[in-house]
């Protein structure tokens, strides 16, 4: 497995794809922390991570920004804080591009004008709590639907629910830090409720 890192790692960076030396990386990581060897785990962790650094300008934005908050993740899952730490500025600059190479979509749909009054109508009626009330049952995601398809979803990508998850601003920072689907189901559960209320609400 250290041949299989060393050879996944040290390959043109226009040729890397991350997912082979994390792979190696996270065994190997996770075979030394059972032993004890906690200086292994740093240094397999730390390949991986060099590999990752040097994708920088050779892979599109979008997908080097990704790779470099997996990184973030794995590293505070290892306990090199200060490792971590140092991609911020990276994931920063990162992000910014990322967002620069984003191409707007725009979809137009058509809805009539008398069933938009008659909703609004039957939104609006009563007081002001009764109001916000509705409004909340209308548009927040319920629990009971989201737990089965969260876990739907973690079954069918395991390896992404055994890996934190680094939540960034608009301008790449790290701003949290979800931990792994067994340990931290509550902030996978929110981040997920996140993505859904956000696509939902118009």
């Amino acid at each position: 497995m250290e041949r299989s890192l060393r050879t996944v790692s040290a390959g043109s960076p226009s040729e890397y794809i991350p997912v082979g030396a994390e792979r190696a990386a996270l065994l190997l990581a996770a075979y030394y922390r059972r032993r004890g060897e906690g200086e292994n785990v740093a240094r397999v962790i730390r390949v991986y991570g060099d590999a990752i650094i040097r994708m920088e300008g050779s892979a599109a934005a979008t997908v080097y920004v990704h790779a470099l908050q997996t990184l973030h993740g794995q590293l505070l899952h290892f306990r090199l804080r200060a490792d971590a730490d140092a991609l911020n500025d990276r994931i920063r600059v990162a992000g910014i591009a990322s967002a620069a190479e984003m191409k707007p979509i725009t979809v137009e749909r058509s809805i009539p004008r008398a069933e938009v009054e008659k909703f609004v109508e039957g939104v609006l009626m009563g007081n002001a709590r009764e109001v916000l009330v509705r409004i909340a049952l209308e548009f927040l995601p319920r629990r009971a639907q989201l737990v089965p398809a969260l876990r739907q979803l973690q079954e069918s990508a395991a390896l992404l629910a055994m890996m934190p998850k680094s939540i960034t601003d608009s301008f790449g920072r790290t701003v949290a830090v979800v931990g792994p689907a067994s340990t931290d189901p509550e902030g996978r559960y929110i981040d997920h409720l996140s993505l859904r209320f956000g696509l939902s609400v118009p």
